[in-house]
């Protein structure tokens, strides 16, 4: 089989793929760069079938270039969440332990880790690819033409999970393909229609965007950031006919007073908590709102509502898409009867291989054919899936997933807090914020902003708290854990 782009090439030639500030690429261009690049990884950096290349790169031409020249070399990317700081970036690369690392200047980063071979590349591949390497072109021979097939592993990505540790979900291409076939159904892409990456594409949901138009063989445009007035003065320009948003994004939108244009098509609403008000308000402004349910384990959407021809239905995630199946099970795994809670589980071909280099967790999520999320919901008596968001852990805050665990192991190791848990509040910006519970040592005072700066050394600014309760007990369960809904009843009186 020719892997995505070579095929598209031959479908689609000189028609636009790429579409940037500094100009348009065509899907031919876009696959001769690919083989340049590919030659060159090959011959000077001994990249080879099967190896584990972390990528560390922003949006940009440059970033889908390197993806398919590695993946014409049989290679698997594992694209890096540039927000995370240097301490972050090294415990995935310690536990993911890459044969190489590859960077594109736009990311300013000091490598801690050693142990792989370091690729930099020059910025602007769309437009020095081939001539930087044309000692390496399509007839050089340095390399052998992979055979490609659809149930290779197409890339890692990380999640931040419900569990002490990130975990790399691996995804393979019949999976991100089955997941554009199912979105599909609803979508009904055609040529006059035009994506843009209004998400980081090491997150599932700007991957998809990213998988959904080479596999639509249509243009995907990339602005030159995500800022709010980069991203909409980009939409405006090229005019995209779908946009794939979380609710942070789509409430700046609206505060900014930017309304939708006649091509716009569809907006794919996601991300997790999202306000009645801002949806009624979108809907209002005639904003083609569309709510979508998915994870990085499942490819991104499993189930769609059309918010403006479903308004009953707007509160829902949706029903499941295409070949899609969902199912609420008890602790037993036995499904429950229609309107009541359990666990979501999903049956789907876009679901994960699972995780890399982790058993124990791909063995409790993927069960003879079965993805159990650990998130909690029920399934109406239409069949439309409702998630009740605050019996899950993880935060989502404007787009980004938090794991609390890892914010609380950081706040324990904090001299004078005796114990600290994290958890979500619903906020209207961001949809949630990360708001925490301090229990410190007796006689110990510690400001919120001392805590601060000592969390900055270890987390993210996107991860640090935006509020502190300094309290006396944390609401504990039979079991030991921390009652994350009681908490929340508690700091209400603070």
């Amino acid at each position: 089989m020719k892997d995505w782009l070579e095929e598209a090439a031959g479908l689609h030639g000189k028609r636009d793929f790429i579409i940037t500030g500094k100009g348009s690429f065509s899907f031919n261009e876009l696959n001769e760069k690919a083989i340049y690049l590919a030659h060159f990884l090959y011959r000077d950096y001994k990249v080879e079938r099967g190896d584990i290349a972390a990528v560390l790169s922003e949006n940009n031409v440059d970033f889908i270039i390197l993806l398919f020249a590695l993946w014409k070399l049989g290679a698997v990317p594992v694209p890096i969440n540039s927000r995370l700081n240097e301490y972050e970036t090294d415990r995935l690369l310690n536990f993911l332990k890459p044969s190489h690392i590859v960077t594109i200047p736009s990311i300013d980063n000091n490598l801690i880790y050693k142990d792989a071979v370091i690729i930099e590349l020059a910025a602007d591949l769309g437009v020095s690819a081939k001539d930087e390497f044309q000692e390496y072109g399509p007839t050089s021979k340095t390399f052998q033409n992979i055979s490609f097939d659809e149930n290779n592993t197409s890339l890692i990505l990380f999640t931040s999970g419900t569990s002490g540790n990130p975990k790399g979900v691996q995804l393979s291409f019949h999976n991100l393909k089955a997941s554009f076939e199912n979105s599909n159904t609803v979508l009904h892409h055609n040529g006059n229609d035009k994506w843009i990456a209004s998400l980081p594409f090491y997150h599932i949901g700007g991957f998809s965007i990213f998988t959904r138009a080479i596999l639509s063989g249509i243009p995907i445009i990339i602005p030159t950031s995500l800022k709010t007035e980069v991203l909409a003065e980009s939409i405006f320009r090229h005019r995209p006919t779908f946009i794939s948003l979380v609710s942070t994004q789509l409430k700046r939108f609206l505060e900014m007073g930017i309304k939708p244009y006649r091509e716009l098509r569809c907006v794919l609403l996601g991300g997790g908590y999202i306000e009645d008000s801002l949806l009624d308000e979108a809907i209002k402004e005639g904003w083609p709102i569309s709510k979508v349910y998915g994870s990085t384990e499942s490819s991104s959407l499993i189930t769609y509502v059309d918010c403006i021809k479903n308004r009953d239905k707007k509160a829902s995630g949706g029903k499941p898409l295409g070949n899609n199946q969902i199912l609420v099970v008890n602790e037993r795994k036995e499904p429950v009867q229609i309107n009541t809670m359990g666990e979501v589980a999903i049956i789907s071909e876009s679901c994960a291989k699972g995780y890399y280099n982790n058993l124990t967790e791909t063995i409790n999520k993927f069960r003879s054919g079965i993805y159990y999320t650990g998130d909690s919901g029920y399934i109406d008596d239409d069949g439309y899936l409702y998630i009740d968001s605050r019996m899950n852990d993880l935060i989502i805050s404007g787009g980004e997933n938090i794991n609390p665990m890892e914010i609380e192991a950081a706040l324990k190791e904090i001299t004078g807090i005796k114990n600290a848990s994290v958890f979500g509040q619903e906020d209207e910006e961001w949809g949630h914020i990360v708001s925490a519970a301090i229990i410190t040592e007796q006689g110990f005072n510690i400001s919120a902003i001392e805590i601060n700066d000592q969390l900055l050394r270890k987390i993210s600014p996107f991860k640090i708290p935006k509020k502190y309760y300094f309290i006396y007990e944390l609401p504990m369960g039979p079991l030991g854990k921390v009652q994350k809904d009681k908490l929340r009843e508690i700091v209400k009186n603070y």
